[in-house]
């Protein structure tokens, strides 16, 4: 299964990433580039692409198909609107309101 995870090296991409690669699948991350992270291994395929702007997006996923894409970064609609030409399935995950605190 073809997977790909946006903005794969923020606080919970390598664990995302790393959960898919111990079941098998074959993963590649999209970010723009801004970050590193040692917890995700250089095997992965690293595309380069702004989540919040389609049309780097759009241009980041020419050509590409997935079995899922998993966004945790980036401007939701947007990605919606451009994942639908690459693969069938799309989950959010956002750990946003963790970092609100609760009331």
């Amino acid at each position: 299964m073809k997977v790909l995870v946006i903005g794969g090296t923020g606080p919970t991409g390598p664990f995302v990433v790393n959960g898919f690669l111990e079941r098998g699948y074959d993963v590649s991350i999209l970010n723009r580039g801004s970050h590193h992270t040692d917890e995700i291994p250089a095997s992965v395929e690293r595309i380069l692409g702004d989540p919040h702007f389609g049309e780097t997006l759009r241009s980041a996923l020419s050509g590409r198909s997935f079995d899922l894409i998993v966004a945790s970064y980036g401007r939701l609609r947007v990605i919606a609107e451009i994942a639908g030409d690459h693969t069938d399935r799309l989950i959010s995950i956002g750990g946003a309101p963790g970092y609100r605190g609760t009331r």
